[in-house]
C-alpha cells in the first residue's frame, strides 16, 4: 500500500485580470430617425453594427451607408452622427468597447 502525504501547501492562485467586457445596446430607429448623439459617445469607442436597414453615419468629414452585416468603429472621442438612411425601420446594435 502506498500512503500518500502532502509534502507542500496548495498553491495560491491568483485571479485572472478583469477581461474587458462590452455593452450592447439595440435601438430601432423609424425612418429619419437620428441615434442621440449620447448613445454614440464613448470615452473608449464605440462600434455601431446593423442589423436590419440602412443607416446614415457621418464621422468628421466622412460619410457611410451601412447595410445589414455592416458595422463602423468609432474612436473615443470622435464627432459622430447616425440616423436611419432607408425607407423602413433600422435595428442598429450599439457596442461599447
Amino acid at each position: 500500500m502506498i500512503a500518500a502525504t502532502q509534502t507542500a501547501t496548495a498553491p495560491h492562485i491568483s485571479p485572472a485580470p478583469a477581461e474587458r467586457r462590452s455593452i450592447g445596446l439595440v435601438v430601432e430607429l423609424a425612418p429619419d430617425a437620428h441615434i442621440r448623439p449620447a448613445q454614440l459617445e464613448s470615452q473608449r469607442g464605440s462600434t455601431l453594427a446593423v442589423y436590419d436597414g440602412i443607416l446614415g453615419v457621418t464621422v468628421g468629414d466622412d460619410d457611410y451607408v451601412l447595410l445589414p452585416g455592416d458595422s463602423v468603429t468609432l474612436r473615443a472621442g470622435a464627432r459622430a452622427r447616425a440616423w436611419n438612411a432607408g425607407d423602413d425601420a433600422a435595428r442598429v446594435i450599439i457596442e461599447r468597447c
